[in-house]
Formats: C-alpha cells, sequence, structure tokens
C-alpha cells in the first residue's frame, strides 16, 4: 500500500469511523461502507498505480443491512462507479470527495450525474479536495514572537468543536482564519496566553495550510506537542478537506487511560467538525 493510500486511510477512518473503510485478507481491496448509517458497503480494489494515475476500482457489494430494499445494494453501488468518475484527479486521493459527493447525492435524491465542475465546494461550506489546485509548497521559518500583551481588536475568531470525552480524556478542537506564518503564530499565543484550560492540557496539537499569490504557492506546517503523528494527520485532514487559509488547533486533556489508535479518531472527529463551523460562520 502507498504511502498516500494508507494517510488517506487513517485519515478517513478518523473523520468517520473505523467502520467506513477497512482491509481484507487482499492488500489491495477493501471494504467500504457509506456513512454515515454504513447500511451499503463494496468492495474496493486501489491499483498500484492510485492515486498517481487511476482510481479505485468497485469489485461488488459486500453487504447490505436488514432493512435494505431488495436492489439497492446494487444501484449503489452502480452511484459509486458514476462518483469515482466524475471526482478523481490522477496524482490527487479522492475518498473524502467520493463519501462527501455519496453523501450529497444520497440524502438529496441527486443520484445520477457527474458533479458540476463549478461545485467546488460542499454541501457544508468546504471547499473539497478535488477543487484544490496543489501549487507550489514554500516553508518558512517561524516568525519572531508577538507583543506580551492582547487586545480584543487583535484576538483572533474561533469556531470552536463540541468537547469529546471518551476514557477520560476530553478533545476540544478550534479553527480560525489565518493568512500568514505570524498570524499562525499569534492565534497559538493569545491561544496559551489567554485559555487557562488550555494552558494545562496535556497536548495542544495543531495544523496549518496558507495560499498565496492566486495560489502559486503556500505555506503549510503542523504541530505533535508529544502527540506523535497528531499533527501530521491533522494537515492530512486540512488538506482532504480542501481548505486553505486556516489553523485548527486541538486540545487534549489526557485522563490517565492510553486510547491507542482510538486518539487519532478523536484528533480528527473534532478537528473536522472546528473546521465545518469556522465554513458556515460558526
Amino acid at each position: 500500500m502507498s504511502e498516500d493510500l494508507d494517510n488517506e486511510i487513517e485519515a478517513i477512518r478518523a473523520i468517520y469511523d473505523e467502520n467506513t473503510i477497512r482491509p481484507t485478507s487482499n492488500k489491495t481491496i477493501y471494504i467500504f461502507s457509506i456513512p454515515p448509517q454504513h447500511d451499503v458497503s463494496v468492495r474496493l480494489h486501489f491499483p498500484t498505480t492510485y492515486p498517481a494515475d487511476d482510481p479505485p476500482q468497485t469489485r461488488g457489494v459486500e453487504s447490505t443491512g436488514p432493512n435494505t430494499a431488495k436492489g439497492y445494494g446494487s444501484h449503489v453501488l452502480g452511484l459509486v462507479d458514476q462518483v469515482l468518475e466524475s471526482v478523481f484527479e490522477p496524482g490527487t486521493v479522492c475518498l473524502f470527495d467520493v463519501v462527501q459527493e455519496l453523501q450529497s447525492r444520497l440524502s438529496s435524491g441527486r443520484e445520477d450525474g457527474p458533479t458540476s465542475p463549478a461545485d467546488d465546494v460542499d454541501d457544508e461550506g468546504v471547499a473539497t479536495a478535488a477543487a484544490a489546485a496543489e501549487p507550489t509548497i514554500s516553508m518558512t521559518a517561524p516568525p519572531p514572537p508577538p507583543p506580551p500583551s492582547f487586545s480584543p481588536s487583535n484576538s483572533p475568531k474561533w469556531s470552536t468543536s463540541p468537547p469529546l470525552t471518551t476514557l477520560k480524556s476530553t478533545f476540544l478542537a478550534r479553527a480560525t482564519a489565518v493568512h500568514s506564518p505570524a498570524a499562525v503564530h499569534h492565534a497559538l499565543a493569545h491561544l496559551h496566553a489567554t485559555d487557562k484550560k488550555t494552558a494545562k492540557a496535556t497536548h495542544v496539537m495543531s495544523a496549518y495550510r496558507i495560499r498565496h499569490d492566486g495560489a502559486t504557492t503556500y505555506e503549510e506546517d503542523c504541530e505533535d506537542d508529544g502527540e506523535a503523528g497528531a499533527g501530521g494527520r491533522l494537515l492530512q485532514l486540512l488538506r482532504l478537506m480542501g481548505v486553505w487559509d486556516v489553523l485548527v488547533v486541538v486540545v487534549r486533556w489526557y485522563g490517565g487511560v492510553k486510547l491507542g489508535s482510538e486518539r487519532f479518531r478523536c484528533v480528527g472527529q473534532v478537528a473536522r467538525e472546528a473546521v465545518v463551523r469556522l465554513r458556515e460562520g460558526g
């Protein structure tokens, strides 16, 4: 399995849940269950040329729910084929876009025909990864520290997820608009200085993406803050959601019980909620 596919699957499972996509004994075939109901599962084959050249390919219906109408599984399988054909772009992972488009069509009854090229924003107001061209990357050194005092006029406007508590650990995410690394530094410093709970948190993970010069260059970076691998997963989430000029911060208060890979699902879930709320203006 390629690193791109590995990262994509981890991000999808973090955004939704472990049952959304799961491996089989065949290393190239996965069971894909359309969230949130998971009432239809199909087999997806990922060729070795994905995502560079070829899209995933369906290999039949795996299962349907007990209350699923006869023939609905085959109908959804055909719809998955349509969506894969319409959203895949060589060189770009597409599973997040596939899930979003399937959910949109199944919930609205718009179950045929490709997505319009103008539909570069999903039903939650988040630009899709397929619409986000990958320009030249430009990484920069951290900016100098901001002044120690803050005022209401320069306070970041955060969108906040509901807290998520599991096995005594609590996760909470915030997202805000940023347009420079200096703004990222300022927002993080402001959060630490003005929120006592964040200052006392076990981990404060973050990631950002900023686009410059008419999408010809961009900057992105992430921070684990001791939660190894979490920052990279946050950055991958932003890439899959296709968002730009956004900083997302996830805070974890450790409750004394190790969560294993479950912690990444929690990080992804609250982060996605914060970004969606930011795009919706909430």
